[in-house]
């Protein structure tokens, strides 16, 4: 075969395949062309209908942010004695350990005082106690950790207890307050502030 018949042949079967191919693909595009333009069509009608009725407007409801004790938040514990002649209130900075708590949380966490108000400005607690219990302390430092004294020397010593909570582990502001001394009302007022120290 001289070399014109083979570029002849060559050329043939390039010409067959390439109008081959632009058939196949014809065809394939025709169809979805065609839905295409059907589809576009349904939505400009019901493009057209939505117009002429108001756009229905859904409103997300958003919830509310649970208030949260903040360090300016002012701490009010009221104890209310179930004689009804005393009570006796006393106001404090949110502790350190209360920051960014939420009322379910401070409930869960005095679980035997009532809450009477709860906002990031100002939270209530109430705790209604059998009698006034005569004894007092003072919550200060010893040998670097959280110590109990007592407020009248007790067999000739002030010093009831020593904790394993460490100072260094409290804000600086608590480590002041400790420092000055804290004083405590009762059993049940100093195990409630060192159980709050110890969490």
């Amino acid at each position: 075969m001289t070399m014109r018949k083979k570029i002849t042949i060559y050329g043939i079967v390039c010409l067959l395949t390439g109008s081959l191919s632009l058939w196949t693909g014809y065809t394939l595009s025709k169809n979805p062309q065609e839905d295409t333009q059907d589809s576009t069509l349904a939505n400009r009608s019901a493009a057209v209908q939505d117009e002429t009725q108001p756009p229905v407007q859904t409103e997300t409801p958003i919830a509310e942010a649970a208030e949260r004790i903040v360090p300016s938040t002012l701490m009010v514990y009221e104890y209310v004695y179930k004689d009804g002649s005393i009570q006796e209130t006393t106001q404090d900075n949110s502790p350190y350990f209360l920051l960014d708590k939420t009322e379910e949380e401070i409930s869960d966490m005095f679980s035997d005082w009532e809450i009477v108000s709860f906002t990031s400005e100002k939270v209530v607690l109430r705790k209604t106690l059998e009698e006034k219990s005569g004894q007092y302390y003072i919550l200060g430092i010893q040998d670097g950790c959280i110590a109990v004294f007592y407020s009248e020397p007790v067999n000739g010593s002030k010093l009831k207890e020593v904790t394993s909570t460490p100072v260094s582990a409290l804000s600086a502001e608590e480590q002041i307050r400790l420092r000055e001394g804290i004083n405590v009302d009762g059993k049940e007022e100093l195990m409630r502030l060192l159980e709050d120290y110890g969490s």
